[in-house]
């Protein structure tokens, strides 16, 4: 008498190869097809489920995926991502190009491939990757996909900012404007987060992003600098002492049109100076609008105001309305004037003539920050 031992495996691979697996894709959906007939991410999901599945022997598995995203619905990606990342028992190596899956990955896991060279995840202390780990899966997993990343404060700079990265369009060859991003960091107290997780990825000194902080200097350039600072990166005494002493002299609880010029002029001295010592750093001269509105004239400052119900005499007035600091009168506190549509739409309808030069030698450092060391590009004169 003959007899042998047949595992659990051994009894399915026999059934499958006997006959016809057939799957419902729902509920909703009581037909049964092939798997030749599932779409592409039914296919690897299923794939990945059967590789998943309990083995009777105990070995060590490690799993490999190549974008394990593809063809499948956002919420389905999530889902791949959290079934697969937690698995007792099994490693995974996976690729991916979701910001989605990636948000699911715990920082310390996560290496940035980049031309073929790899920059993984320093380590940091378990406070800091919880703290990483919450920016990572709430608010930053998009800028992970980028090269050259625009830090500003909050969503009227985002609004104004994307809006001139796509009006460059026919300026800067398209490959280098989508690996640009402006990120808004959730106010001044939010810089040091963002630093601190972007700076974490890098190679022999080399980091993985080209970042640079925006931030008004009327009243973030000392949390700027300490935000720096505690991110590891070099800021020179010689700034150091410009940024502490931008507003030196001024009764900052009552800024006059004169006033505000000598801030501007003293922000863009220190800004030239970050930008020659290489700390990634640029002021909005006074506030976001003292700079975005500073080159426009009154008459047309007068069009764009009445565009948008705004009444208003002059520059100066509408920067007011629009809540800087540095204009004539008070600062509005009326949310309709301090909408980030505003400040987007000032950027679609403004001639580049209209753009002061502090915020054109921004936009080229951000262009710059996107471009690879081998190439080179030279600065369009709608921006010089």
């Amino acid at each position: 008498m003959f007899s042998a031992s047949v595992s659990a495996e051994d009894l399915v691979e026999l059934v499958l190869d006997r006959m016809e697996a057939r799957f419902s894709t729902g509920d909703h959906d009581a037909k049964t097809v092939a798997i030749e007939s599932l779409g592409a991410g039914l296919q690897s999901a299923l794939a990945i489920a059967v590789a998943q599945r309990p083995r009777s022997e105990k070995m060590y598995r490690l799993l490999l995926l190549e974008e394990p995203e593809a063809f499948l619905h956002p919420s389905a990606q999530r889902t791949i991502a959290q079934q697969t990342f937690h698995l007792p028992g099994i490693q995974t190596i996976a690729t991916t190009h979701s910001a989605l899956v990636l948000a699911e990955a715990a920082p310390e896991d996560i290496v940035v491939m980049r031309d073929h060279v790899a920059y993984p995840a320093a380590s940091v202390s378990t406070t800091q990757e919880q703290k990483d780990a919450y920016l990572l899966s709430s608010l930053a997993s998009n800028t992970m996909f980028d090269r050259s990343l625009l830090l500003v404060e909050g969503p009227g700079e985002v609004a104004y900012f994307e809006m001139l990265r796509r009006e460059m369009r026919n300026i800067i060859p398209l490959p280098l404007l989508n690996r640009m991003r402006v990120c808004a960091v959730g106010g001044k107290a939010g810089f040091g987060p963002w630093l601190r997780l972007l700076r974490r990825f890098a190679n022999n000194g080399d980091q993985a992003f080209e970042v640079i902080v925006c931030a008004d200097s009327i009243d973030a350039g000392t949390d700027v600098v300490r935000a720096l600072r505690e991110s590891s990166v070099v800021v020179p005494a010689a700034l150091a002492s410009e940024i502490a002493n931008l507003a030196n002299g001024i009764d900052m609880s009552n800024v006059s049109p004169a006033d505000a010029l000598v801030i501007a002029e003293r922000t863009s001295a220190a800004n030239r100076l970050a930008a020659s010592s290489n700390v990634p750093l640029h002021f909005n001269r006074v506030d976001l609008e003292y700079a975005i509105l500073e080159a426009l004239n009154d008459r047309r400052s007068r069009e764009f105001a009445k565009t948008h119900g705004l009444e208003v005499e002059s520059r100066d007035k509408l920067m007011a309305r629009m809540g800087s600091k540095g204009g004539d009168g008070k600062a509005s506190e009326k949310a309709g004037s301090k909408a980030p549509y505003l400040r987007a739409n000032l950027a679609y309808i403004v001639t580049w003539d209209e753009i002061s030069p502090d915020i054109k030698e921004l936009l080229w450092r951000w262009v710059r920050g996107a471009m690879e060391p081998y190439s080179s590009l030279a600065r369009p004169p709608e921006i010089s």
